[in-house]
């Protein structure tokens, strides 16, 4: 039986606890891909300082995901938009005054 500072791993009272364990001791090497999941993070969790600049990427966001009611004013820049991102066929009409 594997004991941690004298106690049985375990759940509950026993269990692994935040004070029984040494900084840096839980890396992500020794987290389960599916062990983190959005049931168990907390509101607002995921902050924009814990998100590394690759880690989201075109193919991780879902269809629908980016909508006007989500961007920051000037969020998005001309430095920001692919240069055949914008064409006279891809705007509407209505779009161009």
């Amino acid at each position: 039986m594997a004991l941690i500072k004298g106690k049985q791993i375990g759940t509950g009272l026993d269990g692994i606890a935040t004070t029984n364990l040494v900084d840096s001791a839980v890396t992500t090497a020794k987290i389960a891909a599916s062990a983190v999941g959005t049931g168990k993070l907390a509101d607002a969790a995921v902050t924009e300082a814990k998100v590394a600049d690759s880690a989201i990427t075109a193919a991780k966001i879902g269809a629908g995901a980016v909508e006007t009611a989500k961007l920051a004013d000037a969020a998005v820049t001309t430095a920001k938009i692919n240069d055949a991102a914008v064409s006279t066929a891809k705007l509407a009409d209505e779009a161009v005054t």
